[in-house]
């Protein structure tokens, strides 16, 4: 039932947008330390296990490969579902910002940095898309990132997010 209670989550959140009933939605498919089977990918052991068990090859590397992939996929489509969705001189993913994360940055030691995050939509002009952004290893990004959304969302005035050691000024280069 996993994919396709997620692809109906999708759906409902789409609608919603393209009704005006809401902006904001948070779908989170699963969390790092899941026990969760993907038997529907032909997958023996859970999601957990396979991140700690795996070297550059073999089949944990394969499954993990497998899994990692069908989230991409369900990105996609969500946002082509945004995409089909009419609105303004654009679509409704023009105006939307979509940000696709997780809470692990390497899922061997759990490590929290050098964290992946893709941001797609443009926000209503507010984020230039197409690109891919290298931002390093700062862990202070994390901080920056989500100030930044907060200013692409419309709340400008927000100086500050997260632990007060962190930087507090948005992202360069992201409008």
């Amino acid at each position: 039932q996993y994919p396709m209670a997620g692809q109906l989550q999708m759906d409902l959140t789409a609608a919603a947008f393209a009704c005006d009933q809401t902006r904001i939605a948070t779908l989170q498919w699963s969390y790092a330390e899941s026990e969760h089977l993907f038997q529907f990918l032909g997958i023996n052991g859970n999601h957990h296990n396979i991140s700690h068990d795996f070297s550059s090859r073999g089949s944990g590397y394969e499954n993990y490969n497998a899994i990692q992939t069908w989230y991409a996929e369900q990105l996609r489509y969500m946002l082509a579902k945004l995409d089909s969705y009419p609105e303004g001189d654009g679509t409704l993913l023009d105006n939307t910002l979509v940000l696709w994360a997780s809470e692990i940055g390497q899922s061997t030691q759990h490590a929290p940095t050098t964290m992946p995050y893709v941001l797609a939509g443009g926000a209503g002009g507010k984020i230039r898309t197409g690109r891919f952004i290298d931002y390093g290893n700062n862990q202070q990004d994390n901080n920056q990132l989500l100030i930044s959304i907060a200013h692409a969302m419309g709340a400008e005035d927000l100086s500050s997010f997260g632990h007060a050691s962190g930087n507090m000024n948005p992202l360069p280069n992201l409008s």
